[in-house]
């Protein structure tokens, strides 16, 4: 037996029924798409870290002197963005100045979990920087790898420097901090990084690192190199994080597909 919660003597209108029905129906539709991509999200494998971006700056700074020094005089170029930037610069090199070469170079890549630089013969200076402000989707104890490339000029490191770093802005605290310059930019000297014995230009570690989906942090990555008639590289990369659209953003997406199939059938005649 059917029941009809309509007052008696009072019929209720279609109009006011389809229109309950369709809230009633979108109300389910989105908690059920809201609660399927937390648990999707929440199930994601350990690695790597699912972490919502609130900002990004990338910073490259590039500059190259061609040879001789009494005929080409230095060009430097610094770029901001809010998106991954490559720049380059590249100089002549009269024949026969350094018996071979014919390009001085600087080149920098800035990206979202990578930054690097190059510099070669000549004169030449190249700086990447990469700073990441996030929030993690879940607490989680994750495990970051770093992978740090430095080749200098004669030996490891040398005219080579850099550092990754992440701040707890929340808590301001500073989780870990790795540097290292060998006879280039500031703290000359001075660094921590675990470099290869076997290896010393090349350095690859773990670290486990406490994140907290209350608080917000800075990812800061940069690397620089300085080139006097030689050549050197520099490169870092981090994993264990990836970057995704916020829960709101996830459900409103999916809440947008799911409403498609309804769209079209309304479409049809």
């Amino acid at each position: 037996m059917k029941t009809n919660f309509a007052s008696p003597g009072t019929a209720l209108k279609p109009g006011i029924l389809n229109h309950t029905l369709a809230t009633r129906r979108r109300w389910i539709t989105w908690n059920t798409v809201c609660f399927f991509s937390f648990v999707v999200i929440r199930s994601l494998p350990a690695q790597p870290l699912s972490v919502a971006v609130s900002g990004t700056e990338y910073t490259t700074y590039v500059e190259a002197q061609g040879q001789p020094t009494t005929t080409y005089a230095p060009v430097s170029r610094t770029t901001i963005s809010s998106s991954p930037i490559s720049d380059e610069i590249d100089a002549p090199i009269d024949p026969g100045t350094f018996g071979g070469p014919t390009i001085t170079h600087a080149l920098a890549n800035a990206g979202l979990f990578e930054v690097s630089d190059q510099t070669g013969w000549g004169f030449a200076n190249a700086s990447a920087t990469s700073q990441l402000w996030f929030s993690p989707l879940v607490d989680q104890t994750q495990i970051i790898r770093l992978q740090i490339n430095a080749v200098g000029a004669t030996r490891p490191q040398e005219f080579t420097g850099g550092q990754v770093s992440l701040l707890d802005l929340t808590s301001d605290s500073e989780l870990w901090n790795y540097n290292w310059s060998v006879e280039v930019g500031p703290n000359v000297g001075s660094g921590n990084v675990p470099w290869d014995p076997a290896d010393p230009s090349t350095a690859n570690f773990s670290l486990d690192t406490d994140f907290l989906a209350s608080d917000n942090y800075e990812l800061t990555m940069q690397t620089y190199s300085n080139a006097g008639d030689d050549t050197e590289s520099v490169q870092i990369q981090l994993s264990g994080l990836q970057a995704v659209p916020e829960p709101s953003s996830v459900c409103l997406i999916l809440l947008a597909l799911a409403g498609l199939p309804a769209a079209r059938s309304r479409a049809l005649p």
